[in-house]
Order: structure tokens, then sequence, then C-alpha cells
């Protein structure tokens, strides 16, 4: 099995990251409606999520309907 290292340490992450940078399309979700939107991009990806960025914050209680490009 793959084991990540970070400065050294070991990566107690429980699945490997990808570096991947891709466009996304982000809606912000609010009781089912939409909240804000924009764009934003991937950095990496793993099994079990992504890391995102965006030009405006997300809390971690919201939820987000994302479309990711993908290469071409």
């Amino acid at each position: 099995m793959y084991k990540e290292v970070f400065m050294g340490e070991p990566c107690r992450r429980r699945y490997s990251r990808v570096s991947s940078v891709n466009l996304a399309e982000v809606h912000v979700l609010d009781e089912e409606e939409i909240a804000d939107c924009g764009i934003g991009r991937t950095l990496n990806i793993s099994e079990g999520g992504l890391l995102l960025e965006t030009h405006f914050p997300i809390e971690t209680d919201q939820f987000l309907n994302l479309t990711l490009a993908f290469g071409d």
C-alpha cells in the first residue's frame, strides 16, 4: 500500500491524493436553493474527496452542487 509522506511524517489520510487542476462550476445550496455560485478549481482529488479553491468562502455545513471539467 502506498503511504504519502508530508514534511518527513507519514500521512494519516485514508486515501492517496492526486494533483489534479480542473475548472469547477460551484453552486452553494441553502435549504435546496442556490445561495451563492461561482467558478473554482480543484487542486487535488482522492477517492474520498477533493481540495477545492474558490473566490468565496464555503462553510463546512453547506451543501454544494459541483460540475467539474476534466480534460478538454
